[in-house]
């Protein structure tokens, strides 16, 4: 007989991964200030405790099978809005202009000074609005890791049944995962010192 698989819910596992990731990058941070070590040092053992925890993850998984439930991606579905006519409406035309003279005299430095302050405003709004983007992107960027932890997690686990109570079977593909996920990041961060 079968022994029933254990499920991990998605939104648990990022608030989990979210937060091992804070608490281990923060502690390493700061001990590394007071151990004067690089912030590419500091990436690298942040990397390796990351490693070495992802493992061991993987590898309890695998043993006692572990499956993956996303129970949060269908509540962040994103549609795009199109124009009235069905276009997308990204590019938007805009007129050349000509910046205006201005002259050496009084007129010159009144238009100055009100040139500035509409630009001034001009800056302050657009400051705002790109504040939205930053925002927006943060959030995109989140729900793209979400997204690609939970199918990749899914693919590992699927690996379960066949390496339940099986534990060199779970070492060994808990491993060989781990070196696939995490080795680009150690190889971006030797890249990183190259130059």
């Amino acid at each position: 007989m079968k022994k029933p698989r254990k499920l991990l819910f998605g939104k648990t596992l990022l608030l989990a991964f979210a937060g091992t990731i804070l608490v281990i990058v923060l502690l390493v941070f700061l001990t590394g200030l007071s151990s004067h070590r690089t912030i590419i040092d500091n990436s690298i053992i942040s990397l390796l405790i990351l490693s070495i925890c992802f493992f061991s993850f993987l590898t309890i998984g695998l043993y006692n099978g572990l499956n993956v439930y996303d129970n949060l991606s269908h509540k962040l579905q994103l549609t795009w809005k199109k124009s009235k006519d069905g276009t997308s409406n990204t590019f938007i035309d805009t007129p050349a202009i000509d910046a205006p003279d201005m002259g050496d005299g009084c007129e010159g430095v009144i238009l100055g000074i009100i040139l500035w302050i509409v630009l001034s405003i001009a800056f302050v709004i657009l400051m705002f609005v790109l504040s939205t983007v930053v925002w927006a992107t943060a959030v995109l960027l989140t729900l793209a890791i979400y997204w690609l932890m939970i199918r990749a997690l899914k693919l590992v686990f699927n690996k379960s049944e066949e390496c339940m109570n099986d534990l060199p079977r779970s070492i060994t593909y808990a491993f060989g995962y781990t070196v696939f996920f995490v080795s680009w990041l150690f190889g971006i961060i030797y890249i990183s010192t190259l130059f």
